[in-house]
């Protein structure tokens, strides 16, 4: 059994914090998706996604956040990852997400 995705979020005026804790693979990207969705429909404009405490990061879930940055920039907003280990961001160059997602400290 892989480890459990905790998701903390913050939400401050225009912006959106969602602090990823544990392993973000397909299935639990759901999650991040609905959080994502909830914070354009308060019309956010810049969205953080903290990974300083994400074990690992799989293709399918790559892939939705790829999607996620695209719904985002569609909505004139930033998904901005921040902190992704060595690993997430194999995963994120492997996948071309990086491509489109910002990075950020």
């Amino acid at each position: 059994m892989s480890p459990a995705l905790d998701i903390r979020v913050l939400e401050l005026d225009d912006l959106t914090v969602v602090g990823l804790d544990g392993s973000l693979e397909g299935p639990s990207s759901g999650r991040v998706t609905d959080v994502v969705c909830g914070s354009l429909a308060r019309d956010v404009k810049t969205i953080v996604l903290d990974c300083s405490l994400l074990e690992s990061l799989d293709a399918e879930a790559s892939a939705v956040l790829g999607s996620l940055a695209h719904e985002v920039q569609a909505h004139h907003g930033h998904l901005v990852m921040r902190q992704p280990s060595d690993q997430a961001r194999v995963v994120l160059d492997l996948t071309g997400t990086s491509a489109v997602i910002e990075f950020g400290d």
